[in-house]
């Protein structure tokens, strides 16, 4: 399922309860409107994460309020407190775009950590806006309870790839993938903390893939959703030798990173023996003489007389 039946159903039932009094969507947005003033905002949610849209339909609107609740709670849980205001913007809004145009480069996301701030273009990318706020939203978490000090890279991304693969119901797709990208290793590979987030972000919610989510999912598992706000890269990297170890052991049933530097040998020494007779096989038919044939007589009278 691209977006998980459970999604579907919360983010229907809120569309729902907006058509009840006192919830039907605000008439003025107020953080997107000072920001950007040009378009007509509205909100429709409010809270420690507040979402306003420009230029959307109600129905559509209250899809992605639900979507973005759906993450607030789990970050409020399982990182703690965190206020962001979003701005979504529609094919019908007049939102300045070009702003954030650099030559043939669009408009898609912009997130401001300092400001406390993300704004999407959700044109053409109405599939992508639930993981793309699981995604910003979850930069904003690691960053304001981090004490509003950048979060170790790419950590970071690795902890927000893993929400935007829970809210669309794709992490078992992303085990398996990683299971298969990890038939080798047992130790740890990634320097979890070589860089830190950048502050103001800009990103495209359809190119921003990643299965890394797999590994933060072990990382809770094993130790629960406390480790996430882990900034010690030691502790990190002794995580991914446990998960790379699992990995192996559930896709070949065994831990061991090889079978021995002899029976390596033998296998590296057959391959290249092999390689070597199939491409002399090739060249020496390509390349061999053949007996030249002299034609036999013509059949009688399968040629007529001209």
């Amino acid at each position: 399922m691209q977006i998980g039946f459970f999604i579907r159903v919360i983010a229907a039932a809120v569309t729902l309860l907006a058509t009840l009094p006192g919830l039907a969507i605000a008439d003025v947005g107020d953080r997107c409107g000072e920001r950007y003033p040009e378009a007509t905002w509205s909100t429709v949610r409010t809270g420690a994460v507040s979402v306003e849209v420009s230029g959307i339909t109600e129905g559509i609107a209250q899809r992605f309020a639900g979507e973005a609740g759906i993450v607030a709670s789990w970050i409020s849980t399982e990182i703690g407190p965190t206020e962001v205001t979003v701005c979504l913007v529609g094919p019908e809004s007049s939102f300045a775009y070009s702003r954030y145009q650099e030559g043939s480069q669009l408009f898609h996301i912009v997130s401001d950590l300092e400001e406390g701030f993300f704004a999407m273009n959700t044109d053409r990318a109405i599939l992508y806006t639930a993981p793309a706020l699981a995604y910003g939203l979850s930069q904003h978490a690691l960053y304001q309870n981090n004490g509003d000090v950048p979060f170790p890279e790419p950590l970071s991304s690795a902890i927000s790839h893993w929400y935007r693969a829970r809210i669309i119901d794709r992490l078992p797709y992303h085990h398996r993938a990683e299971r298969g990208f990890n038939v080798f290793e047992t130790e740890s590979l990634i320097d979890w903390t070589s860089g830190e987030q950048a502050t103001l972000q800009e990103w495209d919610a359809e190119t921003n893939l990643s299965t890394i989510g797999d590994f933060v999912d072990f990382a809770v598992a094993e130790y629960g959703t406390e480790v996430l706000t882990t900034t010690d890269g030691e502790v990190w990297s002794d995580i991914e030798s446990e998960w790379r170890t699992s990995l192996r052991v559930e896709l070949i049933g065994s831990a061991d990173p090889s079978t021995g530097w002899k029976g390596g040998l033998i296998v590296v020494i057959s391959v290249l023996v092999i390689a070597a007779a199939m491409i002399s096989f090739g060249f020496w038919r390509k390349y061999r003489k053949t007996e030249y044939r002299k034609p036999g007589a013509p059949i009688p009278g399968f040629f007529a007389d001209g």
